[in-house]
């Protein structure tokens, strides 16, 4: 797998980065989770992540709104 795999190919839109924060915190989430069941990751470290997660969720879920303002629609392709 190369580095730009999972690299997208359409603009960047609103849309797309709500997708891919959402999905960024959520892997974010699940590495703390690993950590925590392989015991790599101590209890209080796992709270600290949670609490920052949960932290970057509620400051983004704010944005969101300015999002729509700033960033072009999503353009649906042509149905020609």
């Amino acid at each position: 797998m190369s580095e730009n795999d999972d690299v997208r190919e359409e603009p960047l839109d609103a849309q797309r980065l709500e997708e891919d924060w959402q999905r960024a915190l959520d892997a974010a989430g699940e590495a703390v989770h690993a950590g925590t069941r392989s015991r790599t990751v101590g209890e209080q470290a796992a709270a600290t992540a949670g609490k920052h997660l949960q932290s970057d969720r509620k400051w983004f879920s704010g944005i969101g709104p300015t999002l729509h303002r700033l960033l072009p629609r999503r353009r649906e392709p042509d149905q020609s």
